[in-house]
């Protein structure tokens, strides 16, 4: 038996198998362990997309019910100070 077949292969497979069936195996593990983690992140990014587009909503419905805020009072516009009036020192 080829060495490169007894590394390649499963444990329990290894003896039976030559080395295109070994090869074979070994891309059916890849394919089988790619597919998981795959279907895993796709999983994972929905869940997270969706988590993410229920929050952004809740706040935009609590910002459209929210009391708005009150409206400011307009300043009131200067009256120009009057003058003082000049003391004359000579009346008595």
């Amino acid at each position: 038996m080829n060495a490169l077949v007894d590394l390649l292969a499963c444990p329990l497979c290894k003896l039976g198998l030559d080395e295109l069936q070994a090869r074979a195996m070994e891309y059916s593990i890849y394919f089988m362990l790619t597919l998981l983690y795959s279907l895993a992140g796709i999983f994972g990014y929905k869940v997270i997309r969706m988590m993410n587009r229920e929050e952004r909503e809740l706040k935009k419905k609590e910002n459209l019910t929210a009391t708005p805020p009150a409206p400011r009072a307009r300043p009131a516009e200067h009256a120009p100070e009057p003058e003082p009036e000049e003391v004359d020192s000579t009346k008595k």
